[in-house]
């Protein structure tokens, strides 16, 4: 047997004889792979959906560029699928309407995210099947996907309502579709109109985009150029759905990205757990690893031997994690599909479970280098000792503490100020860190009234206050996952109570308007409607005055921002405006006012 495998043979020795002491720190690990497995498969199943509405027989998808990420890509041309399906190569294009809408019974609520959808216009690169009725005809009709169906009781013959920012429509459900074998888009339902309905609710004057069926140098970008269409390119038909989808898929990255960093947090305490348990058996494994260098074991080998055992555990908790994480994504989309909220369906990438298993593991292994490095440090006297741990000093000093909490505190301070949001996560980074790194001295200075207060409340109270205090890194260690836990809860708690508080007294100073009028949207869409709302609030008797505020995205010396157009002659009116310089009389065409900030 080679040093190595010998190595691992003693490290999964070393796992069996300290299973229980090691019990917390798989827990955590668990924990943490689960809640990232989880949530990442759960994110993949429901993109995977949308995507799903690509149709199966198209090869690429032409559609217009845009440089903003959160905003409405120009319309195509209407005679641009005619052009293309004139070019060598091109065997199908079909051009076709997609976006976000709000679809709802005329008697019920929004229920959740919906994508209205033009009929195809071409059979084979069609990702529908008709399972009930018959295609939309005219501007009073519209299909709608077999899982809104179920779960809203609608059936043919029954009218829908759909709602966009250009206005509001009521249609009769002509028929029941289903996408590429499935009841839905994901998580959102699907309405199908007729090319002029969707043209008119959608505000597109030609097409979203064009589904092509061509061979793979068909639609090069020189012969793209060709067309004389600017500003066209062509991507994979699944990533355009998704795009067009921007508003559902950035409400679940929304919800994903919130879940993970619980999951992240887990892992981190987790780290902390593993550290401490790790440092503790090193320390209690003195006279072990001294006997291994006695029989010729080198401090890399010893170093090797904590590194293993943390690999270990790392990677098996995280198997275990990953299948907890499956289980728990599998449960909630069948228990929201028995809800007949989603449709059921996981959808396993073998690249996300990979993620999820080297992130425990490598999180395992973090932790347990400075334990490793300990025990790297064993003697071959090591076996004339005990194994009691010896008082050990405060792993950082004190100038070393102080220094990381002024200067976050000073970065804290500043970002606080300029309202800077780098400056404050480093701010608050820092001051984490020097109260991690400081825990070993309040643990010392605790030390003497801890002792003090267990002479007077009894034996029990005194072994536990000798215990803490008798090493002050290992307690340390163990108040810090604590710490982070904490802190992290802190900070979320009063972020948010203090942005609802902002938010509030920035309306409550500014905004002098009685109402404030807006559509209720669902869940990854935009609240919009229709500028014919303003003209018909301001025939209400009793009403004074009405101001309209549209909102878009544009780039602004490289970033993107949000604009605001209103009408400067009554905005002043409902919205008081703090101007440093210039004034309202001055906003007009070509003309911007901007924030100071």
């Amino acid at each position: 047997m080679n040093g190595t495998s010998a190595v691992l043979a003693l490290a999964g020795r070393g796992l069996r004889a300290h299973k229980a002491r090691l019990t917390l720190s798989v827990v955590a690990v668990v924990l943490g792979v689960a809640f990232i497995s989880g949530t990442l498969l759960l994110t993949d199943s429901l993109t995977a959906g949308i995507a799903n509405l690509a149709p199966r027989r198209a090869t690429t998808t032409v559609r217009a560029t845009t440089t903003l990420e959160e905003e409405a890509r120009p319309a195509l041309p209407a005679d641009l699928p005619a052009r293309l399906r004139r070019l060598g190569g091109v065997r199908a294009a079909a051009g076709k309407v997609l976006g976000g809408v709000q679809l709802k019974p005329v008697t019920g609520s929004v229920r959740g995210p919906s994508l209205g959808l033009s009929w195809p216009e071409d059979a084979a690169l069609s990702p529908l099947e008709l399972v009930a009725g018959r295609p939309p005809s005219g501007g009073g009709e519209a299909a709608v996907s077999a899982g809104f169906a179920r779960s809203d009781h609608v059936g043919v013959g029954d009218a829908v309502q759909v709602a966009t920012g250009q206005g509001t429509a009521e249609l009769r459900v002509s028929g029941i579709v289903r996408v590429n074998g499935a009841d839905g888009a994901g998580p959102a339902s699907l309405v199908v109109l007729d090319l002029a309905t969707a043209r008119e609710l959608l505000g597109v004057t030609g097409y979203s985009a064009v589904d092509v069926l061509a061979t793979p140098d068909a639609l090069a970008a020189g012969r793209l150029a060709g067309l004389g269409a600017d500003r066209v390119e062509s991507v994979d038909p699944r990533r355009a759905v998704r795009d067009d989808s921007a508003g559902v898929s950035s409400f679940l990255q929304t919800v994903a990205g919130i879940l993970r960093g619980f999951g992240a947090l887990a892992l981190v305490v987790g780290s902390f757990l593993i550290f401490n348990t790790l440092s503790m058996l090193a320390a209690l494994r003195t006279r072990e690893l001294g006997l291994l260098r006695v029989v010729g074991a080198t401090p890399r080998q010893l170093g090797l031997l904590v590194v293993a055992e943390a690999a270990i555990l790392g990677a098996g908790a995280s198997l275990v994690g990953v299948a907890v994480g499956v289980g728990a994504a599998a449960g909630l989309l069948a228990w929201l599909a028995s809800k007949e909220v989603l449709p059921a369906g996981l959808a396993v990438r073998p690249g996300t479970l990979a993620f999820a298993v080297a992130a425990g593991t490598v999180v395992a292994v973090a932790a347990s280098l400075p334990a490793a490095l300990r025990a790297g440090r064993t003697t071959p006297l090591g076996t004339l000792r005990d194994g009691a741990v010896a008082p050990s000093r405060p792993a950082a000093p004190a100038v070393v503490t102080v220094v990381a909490t002024a200067c976050g505190g000073g970065l804290l301070l500043r970002g606080s100020s300029t309202a800077d949001p780098v400056l404050v996560a480093a701010g608050a980074g820092l001051c984490l860190v020097g109260a991690v790194l400081g825990l070993p001295l309040v643990v010392r200075g605790l030390a003497g009234p801890l002792r003090a207060a267990g002479r007077r409340l009894g034996i029990s109270v005194r072994l536990g206050a000798e215990n803490a205090t008798r090493n002050h890194r290992r307690t340390a260690a163990t108040m810090a996952a604590l710490l982070v836990g904490l802190a992290t809860i802190v900070a979320a708690a009063t972020y948010t109570t203090s942005w609802q508080a902002a938010t509030s007294a920035a309306l409550r100073d500014s905004v002098h308007a009685d109402l404030i009028v807006f559509h209720a949207s669902a869940v990854g869409q935009e609240s919009t409607f229709s500028p014919a709302v303003a003209a018909e609030l301001r025939e209400v008797r009793g009403v004074r005055q009405v101001v309209e505020v549209r909102t878009g995205r544009a780039r602004v010396d490289g970033a993107e921002t949000t604009v605001d157009a209103v009408d400067p002659r009554a905005v002043g009116r409902v919205l008081l405006l703090r101007l440093r310089a210039g004034g309202l009389a001055g906003l007009r065409d070509g003309t911007v006012l901007v924030s100071a900030g």
